[in-house]
């Protein structure tokens, strides 16, 4: 853990490129720090008397509902905070890794894209969906629901940008100096489809659908800013 002192912190370095002040819910970049304690709820497990043949109402997202739970169902870490959790978080069961690239120069539009990110996410990590269900039958919802009713599972969101997204938007006089490349090394066989890109964003949890519905929410919300690069999934 490096001392604070010495570390850039999220908020201060996405003011000074000009974000900060609409996503101030993303913690700090990866390599500027990490989080050294975040609470969760005790793994306790919440009875439910599970009635046959009741398969659940997707309209009834984020509600309580009767089905029975697993017992890391209702774990949460907290979104907002000093330092972005899933660094130095207990590890999880899965993990859902990708990389995304910018398709604009426009910082406003990344402004808005954080700032979205922020809200989905604080949502997303209490087990919600990102948006309510509509009233509108005939309107598709903001929500694809993978993960409807299954609860939050310990999702950790952990955000992180590259130097390429710096020079994409203009913001290289911006750029720390402990924000560069790592060297090569030997025996390196990096596959250039598997390495480079603007964003990254890892989504950690104890069920892998509930890591995969966090990123796809994310980047379908965006995908007018951004495009998926590569992804990995792992457990």
């Amino acid at each position: 853990m490096a001392n604070d002192d010495k570390t850039t912190n999220h908020r201060q370095f996405l003011t000074k490129v000009g974000v900060g002040s609409v996503a101030v819910g993303i913690g700090t970049i990866g390599l500027a720090g990490c989080q050294q304690g975040h609470e969760s709820k005790s793994d306790r497990q919440t009875e439910h008397t599970l009635k046959p043949n009741s398969p659940p109402n997707p309209k009834q997202a984020g509600e309580q509902n009767t089905n029975v739970k697993h017992c890391l169902a209702d774990n949460q870490y907290d979104f907002y905070g000093k330092h972005q959790a899933g660094i130095i978080t207990p590890a999880q069961r899965s993990i859902y890794f990708l990389v995304l690239d910018l398709h604009t120069d426009k910082l406003d539009d990344i402004k808005e894209v954080f700032k979205q990110w922020t809200q989905y996410a604080a949502r997303l990590t209490k087990g919600d969906n990102i948006a309510p269900y509509g009233s509108n039958p005939h309107v598709p919802p903001v929500d694809t629901g993978e993960a409807d009713s299954l609860g939050a599972y310990g999702l950790t969101l952990t955000f992180g940008i590259s130097p390429s997204f710096l020079q994409k938007l203009n913001l290289t006089d911006k750029k720390p100096p402990e924000f560069s490349d790592l060297p090569k090394f030997p025996r390196d066989q990096i596959r250039p489809e598997y390495s480079g890109g603007d964003i990254c964003i890892q989504a950690c949890s104890d069920d892998p659908q509930v890591s995969f519905h966090a990123v796809r929410q994310l980047v379908r919300q965006a995908r007018s800013s951004v495009s998926m690069r590569w992804s990995q999934s792992g457990f």
